[in-house]
């Protein structure tokens, strides 16, 4: 992944979910790793605006590659498909970032997934490739496979903003989508 690309997804970001970068609060951040070099995009702007992050993370090694207190103030781990089955620091988030994530579980999960997320913040923001993009487990993580290929309309059936990045079905491509509690 290029910078260029990282980049545009930032601005991106930015432009369009300026409220996440408003006033510090508490991010539940899903999903993140060292082992590849790819899984913390936003969380230095994130650390930037102030907030405190709580990483949640299903796969217990990249868990273990981060120390509370840097990057994150608490790590747990966890199935975000299962999040009223885990402990968390904190009862609510201002919001919950999930950013290259949803297509790591099956289509089906995505709505209950994303109900039980809204519950839990004000605002929810995701990040995912557009379209068409098979993966397999990197780094021996069987989570990381891709089990899902996700459109606009997917997250618009469900009441979420979107934005793209890039050209459907192509490598780097990308969908924003968010989420404001009303």
């Amino acid at each position: 992944m290029s910078d260029l690309t990282t980049t545009q997804r930032i601005d991106l970001l930015k432009r369009c979910v300026p409220e996440l970068f408003a006033r510090p609060g508490h991010v539940l951040y899903v999903g993140a790793n060292r082992l590849w070099g790819g899984g913390m995009q936003c969380v230095p702007e994130l650390l930037k605006a102030g907030h405190e992050i709580t990483l949640l993370e299903v796969w217990e090694k990249n868990a273990q590659s981060f120390k509370p207190g840097k990057e994150f103030e608490h790590i747990v781990i966890g199935d975000v498909t299962e999040i009223e089955n885990v402990e968390l620091s904190h009862d609510h988030y201002e919001a919950v970032v999930w950013w290259h994530g949803p297509e790591h579980i099956k289509a089906t999960l995505l709505e209950p997934t994303l109900k039980r997320l809204e519950l839990r913040a004000d605002l929810v923001v995701l990040g995912c490739p557009w379209g068409e993009y098979p993966q397999g487990a990197i780094s021996g993580n069987p989570h990381d496979r891709h089990l899902a290929y996700l459109y606009p309309a997917d997250f618009m059936l469900m009441g979420y903003q979107t934005e793209t990045l890039g050209t459907i079905d192509t490598r780097g491509s990308h969908i924003l989508a968010w989420k404001t509690k009303e």
